[in-house]
């Protein structure tokens, strides 16, 4: 029994000390701040998550709807659509496919790329007038025809 009251003496010293409640009620009021905090962070990250569900679910509502009428605008395809799409595929591959193969060649042997001639566009022909003839217009300054020069003759060199 002796050696449970010193035991018991200890303790209560130690709980009746100045310091010791000092400590507990500077842990406890941590301990309270600590708790405070920690619920105001989870509210928080409730709140973002409510917030993310709701954003996601009408991102999800809006491209529903998009790809809904994107897939009513579609029209079915039919084999002659199939194979004029697929025609014209295959011709544009072809036709670049052509062209890089010609300018790869043209390179290795050293041939210059052909220069492009832009097209000069046709006027269309006058339109006759009923009773009044199309007259043609005449270039106010005629080009003069070039004339050959007379070149002195050697005369040692016989003529025929």
């Amino acid at each position: 029994m002796n050696t449970i009251r010193e035991q018991f003496t200890k303790l209560w010293q130690l709980l009746s000390n100045s310091e010791t409640g000092t400590n507990y009620q500077k842990t406890l009021g941590n301990t309270w701040q600590i708790l405070r905090e920690t619920l105001k962070l989870a509210w928080l990250i409730l709140c973002f998550g409510l917030v993310m569900l709701a954003w996601l679910w009408n991102v999800a509502i809006q491209g529903g709807q998009s790809l809904r009428s994107w897939l009513n605008g579609i029209e079915e395809p039919t084999a002659n659509r199939v194979l004029s799409e697929a025609g014209k595929v295959l011709l544009t591959a072809g036709q670049t496919t052509t062209t890089s193969l010609v300018s790869q060649a043209r390179s290795q042997l050293g041939i210059p790329e052909p220069v492009e001639v832009k097209a000069v566009p046709v006027s269309e022909p006058k339109k006759q007038i009923a009773g009044n003839p199309v007259v043609p217009v005449v270039d106010p300054k005629p080009i003069p025809t070039p004339i050959a020069e007379p070149t002195a003759i050697d005369e040692e060199s016989p003529t025929a």
